[in-house]
């Protein structure tokens, strides 16, 4: 935890100093809908009391992921990561405890009491939070210059490219003055540092250290990710060449990296496509800023785009926890097809269903969309209906390559290396059994050998390969070290006393004094966990198990400690169900019920008699 978050006032317990940092967690906790947050993130889909989805931990191919409304948590069940929201803003954000919980709270509307914030010494929290507030009070910069007279060719420009004030006011685009220094300035007139800004990658220093804008007379794109600008796109007005005529500057330029700002790994508008993407299934990627804004004018908005790069792993990855399908959008000049099948190498080993689509000669997705007038939308939807199939897509360039080419060296070549696309395919599972029947009865003829040898040279290609010198094999996500179902005797008992605390924390009240770690041997750091979050409470009460997950994701062997602990708690709570018996005990247990908390107090207390012989026996 911070330690900025540990406010006033303290409370004493048990010679414990505590703080009042637990409720504001737990109000925060409170307004926080952990299903409608990780839907955010993560295409969920309801099981039951549950919803589940692919895990963003690991590398999840089935929905191992439960989120739990109830209990305000997610948990893994095959990495094991798991806790609150506060848990899943950290892993998912690489953010710090402080910057989650002041996230979530402006997220669920509450104010914050002043909290000391960690110190501006370059710590990872506070520094992305400066930068965060920087690009915030950029954006306001840039949408106003575009609106005032110095701004009106960049208002033009915009209007000429078919874009409405509608659309430039929801996606906030902005304008970068003509000036080495106008958003320096106006951050000194607003108390911004300049550090601030060469941090958010805004502006740079001179060798005497002074500081200048990054972008001038530029169009700017602002970069999001969830609730947050990390990072901007700019695109000038007017080309700078020299002397001789040649190109002085980028036609786009990006924000650099920054903690916030990863350009390999961020897609343009993707919170502004996410909802779409979940509810359709797809997700359409294109090349740039102006495709993305038309398709979304248009009103097809599972559209978003790649920062000036190829198309990476990490971009895939965002997508895979939303969209089954993915529809890889490229202009149709040779430029276009060499992207579309630079992207092929990276999409072929995901689980998804990849296809093409390309828009008619000489027209980006921009350009077509308007060129349709009132039709575009349409026309551009069938566009994404008629997709070719990635492997066909590759198949088609393959033919072209081999009717292309007269020499056999040549002809070998181009063979070759739809093989080894084919195999990396088969090895990532992307094709079935039956499409790689068709692929190999086509093949066959072309190769001049038998079904049965071409499948011979891609089983031996397709094999799995072990990590040569230098390389890291794939890790696999740890596996829980028990079997719950499997506990029994005196471990049984531990593990449903761990589960009641956990169950109803108001229980630790009554047993306080009762209970010794040296009574759980079987689960000695879980146990401990639970104990010391429990004692952090004036009223256990108010402890929570979202709130001890959250907490035990911080201790070493966290991942564990988790899932032990929705475990035990999740086999407790099945216990007491009254549908789990027959119904002269369910009718019994129900009446039992009717006091809960004694109900419980009987279990723990016949489940600590089991224990305390056990270890008198060990003793002796």
């Amino acid at each position: 935890m911070d330690e900025g978050l540990h406010g006033t006032s303290p409370l004493i317990r048990g010679g414990k100093t505590l703080t009042s940092s637990s409720d504001i967690f737990a109000q925060v906790r409170a307004g926080i809908d952990i299903v409608d947050l990780i839907g955010q993130h993560v295409a969920l889909r309801r099981a039951g009391r549950e919803f589940k989805g692919l895990c963003p931990f690991h590398d999840d191919h089935r929905p191992s992921m439960a989120v739990v409304p109830s209990k305000q948590i997610f948990h893994c069940f095959v990495c094991g990561t798991g806790g609150d929201a506060f848990k899943f803003m950290e892993l998912f954000h690489k953010m710090g405890k402080g910057e989650a919980l002041r996230a979530l709270a402006q997220r669920a509307g509450i104010q914050l009491p002043d909290l000391p914030r960690a110190s501006d010494n370059g710590d990872g929290p506070s520094v992305r939070e400066q930068i965060a507030s920087a690009n915030a009070w950029a954006c306001d910069f840039f949408y106003a210059a575009l609106r005032s007279p110095a701004g009106k060719a960049a208002l033009d420009y915009l209007h000429s490219r078919g874009l409405t004030d509608d659309t430039i006011d929801r996606f906030r685009l902005g304008f970068a003055p003509d000036s080495w220094t106008a958003l320096c300035t106006a951050a000194l007139r607003a108390t911004i540092p300049a550090g601030h800004l060469v941090a958010a990658g805004l502006a740079k220093t001179r060798s005497d250290g002074s500081p200048y804008d990054l972008f001038r007379n530029r169009v700017l794109f602002p970069i999001t990710a969830g609730d947050r600008i990390i990072g901007f796109g700019g695109r000038v007005l007017a080309e700078r060449r020299d002397e001789a005529g040649n190109v002085i500057e980028a036609k786009y330029l990006n924000t650099p990296e920054t903690p916030l700002f990863d350009k390999s790994a961020t897609l343009f508008a993707l919170p502004f496509a996410r909802q779409e993407i979940v509810r359709s299934g797809i997700a359409v990627i294109v090349e740039g800023y102006m495709d993305v804004l038309a398709c979304h004018q248009a009103g097809i908005t599972n559209v978003v785009a790649t920062l000036g790069t190829a198309l990476t792993p990490a971009h895939v990855r965002a997508l895979r926890h939303l969209a089954r399908t993915l529809v890889l959008v490229f202009d149709s000049d040779d430029a276009g097809a060499r992207a579309a099948d630079r992207a092929m190498d990276v999409l072929v080993h995901s689980p998804l269903d990849v296809r093409i689509a390309a828009v008619p000669s000489g027209k980006d997705p921009c350009e077509f969309i308007l060129s349709q007038g009132e039709a575009g939308r349409d026309a551009f939807r069938k566009l994404i209906a008629q997709s070719r199939d990635a492997l066909d897509f590759k198949w088609r360039g393959l033919m072209a390559k081999f009717n292309g080419v007269e020499s056999i060296a040549g002809r070998q070549e181009a063979l070759a290396e739809f093989l080894r696309f084919l195999s990396s395919s088969l090895r990532s599972g992307a094709v079935d059994p039956l499409r790689r029947g068709l692929i190999l009865s086509r093949l066959a003829p072309l190769c001049g050998l038998s079904i049965q040898e071409l499948r011979a040279a891609i089983d031996q290609l397709s094999s799995p390969r072990t990590s040569g010198p230098g390389e890291k094999a794939e890790a696999s996500p740890p596996s829980p070290s028990f079997d719950p179902a499997a506990i029994t005797g005196a471990p049984a008992a531990e593990a449903w006393i761990i589960g009641a605390l956990l169950f109803d924390p108001s229980l630790y009240a009554d047993f306080r004094d009762e209970l010794e770690l040296s009574l759980f041997p079987a689960f000695s750091p879980l146990a401990a966990a639970a104990f010391e979050y429990l004692e952090g409470f004036a009223d256990a009460g108010d402890a929570s198990l979202a709130g001890f997950l959250s907490y035990a994701g911080e201790l070493p062997d966290g991942q564990q400690l988790v899932h032990q602990a929705v475990c035990f708690e999740e086999r407790f709570a099945d216990w007491i169900e009254p549908a789990h018996f027959s119904p002269k005990i369910g009718e019994l247990v129900q009446r039992l019920r009717l006091d809960r908390q004694v109900t419980r107090v009987s279990m723990v207390r016949d489940c600590l008699k089991k224990l305390r012989p056990v270890k008198r026996r060990e003793v002796a």
